[in-house]
């Protein structure tokens, strides 16, 4: 329960000691809400997610990941996947209260809904890439900047499809693992435990590390 009302939860992304969380509206009816808490739990601010991209959404943005795009800003940005793509948020130009205007935002209708977004910092020769996927859908990592050697933000760089039972995932949230150089998925199967997805051995597979949800 947060400041008296029950939200749906879809993400959490931690930067510089605050916490951001993407929230669907009560009843996901728009305007969907982004949380700022501390690390120890106090609620710190209330953004409004944009009105022209995921507030038109039934759940608004799910993950979102930290990333960096020198183009946009000097400092870290926050990027959150939907339905219609990635929105691009730099929160040093957030206002409590306010409406989120993003810096930046693009797609790939091949990818579709940008569920589970990891950045993966050593991806696009460097620049920075992003990998998602989308339920039981394949892995996809796509450039996160134009300054990479891929092309513009979001164009498709390598693709895994999604391998067969036993082996399989449901994604809704992904994260890199900067010791492993490998992912880690909220699901493997569905509904199943939080699982490893090598990118160094063989790419594309389960490693078989996973912990109970």
């Amino acid at each position: 329960r947060t400041r008296g009302a029950t939200f749906s939860i879809s993400s959490c992304v931690e930067l510089n000691g605050r916490i951001f969380a993407t929230c669907a509206g009560l009843g996901n009816v728009p305007p969907h809400q982004l949380f700022e808490f501390d690390c120890a739990g106090n609620w710190v601010a209330t953004y409004f997610q944009s009105a022209g991209s995921a507030a038109a959404s039934v759940w608004g943005w799910r993950d979102g990941c930290v990333g960096f795009d020198p183009s946009l800003s000097s400092g870290a940005l926050l990027y959150f996947g939907y339905e219609a793509g990635v929105d691009v948020v730099d929160p040093a130009a957030l206002t409590p209260g306010g409406t989120i205007v993003p810096v930046a935002t693009f797609a790939n209708a091949t990818v579709g809904t940008f569920r589970g977004m990891a950045w993966d910092p050593t991806g696009d020769g460097g620049a920075g890439s992003i990998w998602t996927s989308n339920f039981g859908g394949p892995l996809y990592e796509v450039s996160g900047t134009a300054g990479g050697t891929a092309g513009a933000a979001g164009t498709i760089i390598t693709t895994y499809p999604t391998p067969l039972a036993p082996g399989d995932w449901s994604t809704y949230g992904l994260a890199y693992d900067p010791g492993t150089g490998n992912l880690w998925v909220n699901s493997a199967p569905n509904a199943g435990q939080i699982a490893e997805i090598d990118l160094t051995g063989t790419p594309g597979t389960l490693t078989g590390n996973s912990f109970d949800r």
